[in-house]
């Protein structure tokens, strides 16, 4: 299991009062089932230590061979230690290695924001980390783009029609704020899709609008090899990020921002690149907003954002709109005594024969 992975069953699953399970990958597998680490912080602590001897040992991702991006680099798992730092609220460490892959990553933004998610920048100096696809195999890659297209594709490709951005969403960017468009598609927006122009409109969208980050690969022909041939995997010829490197700025500038320290140079570094202005005195509540825009929509973590700043409760407890100011959530309770962690499968309760325990709660 890639840390990765296990960082995000650390986080989902793991708390205070219990982590997950640590496998010792040094010893031969072991039929008897393994109980939960006494604490999330366990699994954190393994994990940094994994990823800092991965560090060591990893090159550059240009030192791979191209028939090799994808696989890990040294800027990876320094951003990623900086990620599982910023959960265990070591700020210092956090900075510290989202700083080292600015300083020798080799890593930069990309002029244009909606640049980033297009096919032939899959490795570019913005990539941190993606799901590499291949949809001439039908089979293999993320399929994130086509579970965001419409329902039944206009009748032209089977898109899922799963995530639906809303008005609360839309409204957070800024006047002027290039990242929107490039995240957002609503009613009435010019879009080209099978390599014509369309007016965006859904019969299945309950908001009015639909996440375009991941719709370049549907601009053209739909048999021109950019999206699997297979509407019931709809996969695309892009990388989709897991991380990239706008998320390492601001990881970094967070950290800071919790030491009492200035983040104005890490925070504009993103604002300029949206279009918008400068700002000074940058506070948590400007991290939290250049967050939720600049990531939205991706694998970022945003429930997790709001768990961990102990945000989620007030959150959820808001109902969510649609273009016309319609419901279409109503508000959730979310007490997070409880579903700050999700409940552990009872498969892997059952299979365990009880040496693994529920969480609290569920």
């Amino acid at each position: 299991m890639s840390s990765r992975m296990y960082f995000e069953l650390a986080y989902n699953y793991g708390n205070e009062k219990a982590g997950v399970p640590i496998v010792d990958r040094t010893k031969e597998p072991d039929s008897d089932p393994v109980p939960r680490a006494a604490n999330v912080m366990e699994n954190y602590n393994y994990i940094v230590q994994d990823l800092k001897k991965a560090a060591e040992l990893l090159p550059y991702q240009e030192q791979l061979p191209a028939k090799d991006y994808g696989r890990p680099h040294k800027a990876a798992a320094w951003a990623l230690l900086a990620k599982v730092y910023l959960f265990m609220k070591d700020w210092q460490n956090a900075a510290f290695w989202a700083n080292e892959v600015m300083t020798k990553g080799n890593r930069n933004l990309l002029t244009n924001y909606a640049d980033v998610f297009k096919a032939e920048n899959n490795y570019s100096s913005e990539y941190i980390w993606s799901v590499p696809s291949t949809p001439k195999f039908n089979s293999v890659g993320s399929i994130l783009p086509g579970v965001m297209l419409e329902n039944k594709g206009w009748g032209q490709y089977n898109g899922w029609g799963y995530f639906q951005p809303t008005k609360e969403l839309y409204d957070e960017y800024e006047t002027g704020d290039l990242r929107r468009s490039a995240t957002i598609l609503k009613l009435g927006d010019k879009f080209t899709f099978n390599g014509t122009e369309r007016t965006y409109a859904s019969t299945n969208s309950l908001t009015g609008y639909q996440f375009n980050k991941y719709m370049d690969a549907f601009k053209y022909p739909l048999n021109s090899g950019h999206v699997s041939a297979n509407g019931d995997y709809p996969c695309t010829d892009l990388a989709v990020p897991i991380m990239r490197y706008a998320e390492v700025i601001l990881i970094r500038a967070e950290a800071l921002l919790m030491m009492g320290q200035n983040a104005d140079q890490e925070i504009n570094r993103i604002r300029v690149r949206a279009g918008l202005a400068p700002k000074t005195g940058c506070t948590l509540a400007d991290l939290k907003h250049e967050r939720r825009c600049e990531l939205a929509g991706e694998w970022a973590d945003r429930h997790r954002d709001l768990v961990r700043w102990g945000d989620a409760q007030a959150n959820y407890a808001k109902p969510l709109h649609g273009i016309n100011g319609q419901t279409v959530w109503a508000a959730r309770n979310f007490n997070p005594s409880v579903h700050n962690v999700w409940a552990v499968p009872q498969v892997e309760i059952v299979n365990s024969k009880g040496v693994i325990k529920q969480n609290e709660g569920w």
